[in-house]
């Protein structure tokens, strides 16, 4: 599995824009792709009883900083 990923360029920035799955399989490759990043941006369902289930105890997603 690739992490997909687009360039475009501004002005002043360049901006690179990656697209990694987040299913468990692929964590290795979204975690390559992530190295080179300056900012992340996680996506999580929003459907009801989709949130939840990805935060119990089983899933992959995890919460480990609070603002």
């Amino acid at each position: 599995m690739d992490v997909a990923h687009k360039i475009f360029e501004t002005e002043t920035r360049v901006v690179r824009i990656l697209d990694a799955p987040g299913h468990r399989d692929f964590i290795p490759a979204m975690i390559e792709g992530c190295a080179i990043a300056d900012a992340a941006l996680l996506v999580i369902p929003s459907s009801t009883n989709e949130f939840e289930d990805a935060f119990r105890p089983q899933a992959q997603t995890k919460l480990t900083h609070t603002y």
